[in-house]
């Protein structure tokens, strides 16, 4: 059975997984944050929601709730044994205190929290997820924040959903020589367990790019899909694709 999408919404990962591979695609892969990134996220996604709730809250204590709130989705998502659950638990807090003080309350404050997003590219919904907005009191740049799966400078500009959020984003400031519109902060959590992240402007919007992904999800709208030859990737499924192949 050939999976068309024209008509269908299709989220981050499975967008990103189509672009790497439409045969990983058809077969149901992902490729979506690692556990530490994804925990990452979603502390500072209630961090934000409750600071523009309630701006007067001490940062320790939202901080903590944050994290709270945090791991009980996670433990919704995946089956964690106690002790890998608590050396998430802090690793996360020791990464969202070094966020905040990266993005630190005295230079930025939020506009807006976690926020779906819904764009169309020919027949197909795609599905966005923005982790929150920032801005300073010095200019108009939206400061975007945004988790990636990638860990790597290369992997993350080359990313799909990157360059359509950008393109997304420049119509809600006006255009100014002297700064960008929007600075995407692509967010992960590194090995050792500290801020990983990267950023890129509105300036960097790629014309002939994003012709490319519309071309690509044209492809996947008529269900075409094929394995990527020679393929260089570590993918559950390549046996699948080339029988008698070892993974």
């Amino acid at each position: 059975m050939t999976i068309a999408t024209a008509g269908v919404a299709m989220n981050e990962e499975r967008l990103r997984a189509y672009i790497k591979c439409s045969q990983l695609f058809y077969y149901g892969g992902v490729e979506k944050p690692s556990p530490q990134t994804r925990m990452a996220q979603y502390a500072v996604e209630y961090y934000l929601t409750a600071r523009l709730r309630d701006s007067k809250r001490e940062r320790a204590y939202l901080l903590s709730k944050a994290v709270l709130q945090a791991t009980k989705t996670c433990e919704l998502e995946t089956k964690l044994l106690h002790g890998q659950a608590q050396q998430l638990i802090n690793q996360t807090a020791l990464w969202l205190d070094e966020f905040l003080n990266l993005f630190s309350d005295s230079m930025y404050y939020p506009i807006t929290g976690p926020l779906p997003w819904r764009i169309k590219i020919n027949r197909t919904a795609i599905d966005l997820k923005i982790s929150g907005i920032l801005r300073t009191a010095k200019n108009q740049t939206l400061h975007v924040l945004s988790f990636t799966p990638y860990t790597t400078r290369h992997s993350q500009v080359n990313d799909p959903v990157v360059h359509l959020k950008l393109n997304a984003l420049k119509y809600f400031v006006k255009k100014n020589p002297n700064r960008p519109q929007a600075m995407l902060h692509m967010l992960w959590s590194r090995a050792n367990g500290h801020v990983g992240f990267d950023h890129i402007t509105t300036k960097s919007i790629n014309p002939e790019y994003l012709k490319l992904i519309g071309q690509k999800i044209q492809e996947a709208e008529r269900g075409s899909h094929f394995p990527v030859l020679p393929c260089r990737f570590a993918c559950p499924f390549k046996t699948k694709c080339f029988p008698g192949e070892n993974k």
